[in-house]
């Protein structure tokens, strides 16, 4: 059911995104390039995508390169599964010097 609903959702994102006079009404060129992109990228697998999203960006923002990102992953301290155990208690010492509404935060993370 969840599924047939997103095909439904994707599907009515699609037909807007090709109805170009709505969108050159509304967004200029760069947002218009960049969400069809988006859109045509939803349904490769994640090996067949390319970079075009990321050098898009990199033109509007400033961002480093491709080798750039490499070297400073290369370069990083080894990631585990688990919890760490100094960022637990570097968040700690942290925490205790905040102010007690300073203190209220959700934690993300991925590998």
């Amino acid at each position: 059911m969840q599924c047939a609903k997103n095909k439904a959702r994707l599907q009515a994102a699609i037909d807007f995104a090709e109805s170009e006079e709505l969108f050159k009404a509304s967004v200029n060129e760069r947002t218009l390039h960049f969400i069809n992109c988006q859109l045509k990228m939803q349904i490769k697998k994640s090996r067949g995508r390319s970079p075009k999203a990321y050098k898009l960006l990199r033109r509007t923002f400033a961002l480093p390169s491709r080798r750039t990102l490499m070297a400073l992953l290369a370069h990083a301290a080894p990631m585990h599964c688990g919890i760490n155990e100094n960022l637990i208690r570097s968040l700690g010492e942290s925490v205790q010097k905040m102010d007690p509404i300073d203190k209220h935060c959700v934690l993300l993370g991925s590998n």
